[in-house]
């Protein structure tokens, strides 16, 4: 693990019960890690770690599609809400993820709640390499969540497409099939309030 990385997910894992904890040991190794394996019924969808020794992580709640836990330094100087989201590919299904985040807004309240997800569907037209001027009715849907959590991007750098089905192409230059915006990272009021002060939330998106 990088010396300066404190807290680690990894989504999309598919990984199967019997095999879960060699392989989390593998990832993570002397860290703490959970998963969000019982609610799921196809694999693992989400694994996080930390290192114990810098902070504590306290699962609020796990879902099939997100996790919310609070993270504190072990000095107490930082607290965090965090959500981790692996949205299902399914709009219909996607509608529990949407109702999920509302009761955390609920639950954050006024706290500094940064989001990392991959919601699998676009927030707006020009997040798809194909362009297009008009709002599927999922796209709709995931808008009027985020503004009822009242959420928004935080600061990124690096790649603004993060999806393609074919990545080994595009690494080698010669791909123009489609590329989406699906993975984001995102804050609330106290997120964009504090953008200059300690904790600081940014996002580096790459291939």
């Amino acid at each position: 693990m990088d010396e300066n990385l404190l807290v680690c997910a990894v989504l999309e894992t598919h990984v199967k019960n019997r095999k879960l904890q060699k392989i989390g040991d593998n990832i993570f190794g002397n860290w703490n890690w959970i998963t969000n394996m019982n609610q799921c019924d196809k694999g693992c969808r989400i694994m996080i770690g930390w290192h114990s020794d810098e902070v504590s992580v306290t699962i609020i709640h796990s879902a099939k599609q997100s996790i919310l836990c609070k993270i504190e330094s072990v000095d107490g100087s930082v607290t965090i809400f965090c959500s981790f989201v692996y949205a299902a590919n399914s709009g219909i299904e996607r509608r529990m993820l949407w109702k999920d985040l509302n009761i955390y807004k609920r639950i954050v309240g006024n706290g500094y709640w940064v989001l990392l997800e991959d919601f699998n569907v676009t927030l707006n037209p020009n997040e798809h390499s194909a362009g297009g001027s008009y709002m599927t009715s999922d796209m709709t849907e995931f808008k009027d969540c985020v503004n009822q959590v009242e959420i928004e991007d935080i600061s990124s750098n690096g790649l603004f497409y993060t999806w393609t089905k074919n990545l080994h192409k595009v690494r080698a230059g010669d791909y123009a099939g489609v590329l989406k915006k699906l993975d984001r990272s995102m804050g609330n009021e106290e997120v964009k309030r504090k953008a200059t002060k300690p904790p600081y939330s940014s996002a580096t998106f790459g291939v």
